[in-house]
């Protein structure tokens, strides 16, 4: 559970584009997006509802995948290919690869 919401943000930014639409909507019909401004604008502040909620509730993305990673006894490479055969990102909007996955947790455990 952790891992899915830790990973949502960045999710969300790389699919942005792709999903913009999906993303407004549930900005409108969550209440944080009034209907009459520009999608960007639904998705920027759905992005930030999402921050201010985690930050909320003591939430640190960045450190839950940290913790995850460091705790598995599995390797980046594995955790990669694993997440790139799930179904969520099978269906991904934006073509995803195991690099980019790879790429991205790499970073994030650098980025000390």
């Amino acid at each position: 559970g952790s891992a899915v919401g830790a990973l949502l943000p960045w999710v969300l930014e790389l699919n942005k584009k792709a999903a913009e639409k999906k993303i407004a909507y549930l900005a409108e019909r969550l209440g944080i997006a009034p209907k009459d401004i520009p999608i960007e604008e639904k998705v920027s502040a759905f992005l930030r509802a999402l921050n201010e909620l985690y930050e909320s509730i003591g939430f640190n993305p960045e450190e839950e995948l940290k913790k995850f990673i460091r705790s598995s006894e599995i390797s980046i490479d594995t955790v990669a290919k694993v997440a790139l055969n799930q179904p969520p990102a099978r269906l991904n909007p934006y073509p995803l690869t195991q690099k980019d996955i790879k790429d991205f947790l790499h970073n994030l455990l650098i980025k000390e």
